[in-house]
């Protein structure tokens, strides 16, 4: 396993419409595109792929701002990473390929 000092990166989600105007709801999903789960987060950390502001029934693909100690794991080549908030189902750390993840 390779470890490096924690670095903030940018990792691939769908984002929706948050409760108040300063928030978005972030899903992220697992390896195999199943939820892993979902959470509210400012908007400041969201980066949309698209110019269009996600309603409340429609998501859009962009971009979530984590934390990763880029530590590889190579049984499976995963990366960990900290959210910036728990999700509600699954707490806030995740492992993901590295593909899904660009420097920030």
């Amino acid at each position: 396993m390779q470890t490096q000092p924690i670095e903030t990166a940018w990792m691939k989600c769908n984002v929706q419409k948050g409760m108040f105007a300063t928030e978005c709801l972030v899903v992220v999903d697992n390896i195999d595109g199943s939820p892993y789960g979902e959470m509210f987060v400012d908007k400041r950390l969201v980066k949309l792929d698209r110019e269009k502001d996600p309603g409340m029934d429609d998501s859009v693909s962009g971009q979530l701002r984590v934390h990763t100690t880029w530590q590889k794991h190579k049984a499976d080549d995963l990366i960990s990473v900290m959210l910036p908030a728990a999700t509600m189902q699954n707490g806030r750390f995740l492992r993901v390929p590295e593909n899904w993840l660009t420097s920030g």
